[in-house]
Formats: C-alpha cells, sequence, structure tokens
C-alpha cells in the first residue's frame, strides 16, 4: 500500500472521473483526452505502487476503434471508409468512469482512516511565520495549498522588505533576484568580502527565486495534488528561507 493518505487518493481519483463528462464531449483522441489519458496512468502509479492491476484494467480499454486484424489487399479491393473512432471513444470513456469509481470505492472502504506512514510532530522546528499558515492546512490534507501558502508568505514578507528600501514592488522570481541579488543585495545573508560570502548570497538568491518558480507558481496556477510527506519537505524549506530572512535582519543567529 501507499503512503499517501486515503482522502489524498480518493481524491485524486474522483478529479479523473469528474473530468469524463467534458472529455465524451469532445473529439476521439483530442489533446485533453491524451493529456487525461497519461494523468490517469500516472495517478493509478501513485496510488498503487506495488499493485498494477488497475492499471493493466485501464489499459485494456479501447479508446478507438482498432479495426479487422488481418486485411487482404488486392488490385480490385475496394478503398475502406475511414473509421469513425468516435462511439469506441465514448464507451471507452464510460468504462473507465466505471473503473476509477470502483476504484474509489475499493479505496474508501478498504483503506485505513490514517496514513500507513505517520509523521511526529515537527511543528516546534518550523519558524512560527511559516507554521501560521501551513499548520491548518496540513492537519486537514489540503497539502498543495499548504505548502502554496508557504511559499506566498515567503513572497510577502520579501516583498515588504524591498518596498521599504526601494519604495517598489516586484514579485516571485525577479523579486527574489533584486533583494538577494550579490551584486547590490537589498537583503544580505551573507558578507559579500569574501568569494565564499559571496557564493553563499548567489546560491541563496537562485534557491529563494527557484522556490517562487518551482513550487509557489505551479501550485497557485494549476490543480497539483501532492503527498503528505512531499508537503512536510516544502513546509521545512520555506521554513529554512524564512530563518535565513531572519538572520540576515540580525533578529538572531544560530
Amino acid at each position: 500500500m501507499t503512503s499517501i493518505p486515503k482522502q489524498t487518493a480518493m481524491g485524486l481519483i474522483q478529479k479523473l472521473i469528474d473530468a469524463v463528462p467534458e472529455l465524451q464531449k469532445l473529439k476521439a483522441g483530442c489533446d485533453e483526452f491524451l493529456r487525461w489519458k497519461r494523468d490517469t496512468e500516472t495517478a493509478l502509479l501513485k496510488v498503487f505502487p506495488d499493485d498494477d492491476r488497475h492499471l493493466k484494467d485501464f489499459k485494456g480499454i479501447l479508446f478507438s476503434d482498432p479495426g479487422p486484424m488481418f486485411a487482404v489487399a488486392g488490385p480490385n479491393t475496394p478503398r475502406s471508409a475511414p473509421r469513425d473512432h468516435q462511439p469506441v471513444y465514448i464507451r471507452g470513456l464510460g468504462k473507465a468512469k466505471v473503473l476509477l469509481e470502483s476504484i474509489v470505492a475499493e479505496i474508501g472502504t478498504y483503506w485505513p482512516d490514517t496514513p500507513t506512514v505517520t509523521t511526529t510532530d515537527f511543528w516546534p522546528l518550523i519558524h512560527p511565520e511559516i507554521a501560521s499558515v501551513t499548520k491548518t492546512r496540513f492537519e486537514a490534507g489540503h497539502y498543495a495549498d499548504c505548502a502554496e501558502a508557504a511559499f506566498k508568505k515567503i513572497n510577502e514578507v520579501v516583498k515588504e522588505i524591498v518596498k521599504k528600501s526601494t519604495g517598489k514592488e516586484n514579485d516571485g522570481a525577479p523579486l527574489m533576484r533584486e533583494a538577494f541579488t550579490p551584486t547590490k543585495p537589498i537583503i544580505t545573508i551573507e558578507t559579500l568580502a569574501t568569494e565564499s560570502g559571496k557564493n553563499v548570497q548567489q546560491g541563496f538568491m537562485e534557491i529563494f527565486a527557484g522556490s517562487m518558480t518551482g513550487i509557489r507558481n505551479p501550485k497557485a496556477h494549476a490543480v497539483i495534488d501532492i503527498g503528505e510527506e512531499r508537503a512536510i519537505h516544502f513546509i521545512f524549506l520555506a521554513s529554512l528561507l524564512m530563518d535565513t530572512i531572519d538572520i540576515a535582519n540580525n533578529k538572531y543567529r544560530y
């Protein structure tokens, strides 16, 4: 069994089910369907990493007319008309919906209500400002929302510091590069008098900027599901970055 919590696994599959009615209105083989098919296969691997029965069942569903297995061509063989894949596509989506609904029912009936991997109380280790925007979301199982909130908080704090210093507003990765650039930083993490200090400043600038591009933005602009363990990793990273801001502002050092 996977370490994905029960409700997260059910929600992941339910989103795929909810997409079927709209897909049935579209043309067979469209890009939206192909993305949904890939997402479904990925989700089944994620939810059942040690059991490929459901993935095999899904892959066995026909979404297009395969046509005859053998064809004898000759000079007088009439040219066959293009096949209409739409009826097979619609039936295939219906079968897929039934399969996914049975998987949700299976998870709801047989999976334990608590994750197989339990976590210790890590909150005393987390920066208070990050804990204030993530703890309730995390405990409710809203893991992607929790990660987004953590990095929005980082963005908010850095934006306020830069605005006070320059009177201008920026956002996201450009904001982080402006704030932490080793050339003329607004937030100085290490002394710039040494090559080592410049390297630290450069490295953290890239981490701050990368967290906006690679974590905050995707969570804010797309429907993304992550598990409990992944959310904890993001929380600790956000906490590290908030601690780094405190250190730069001489609130404390350790």
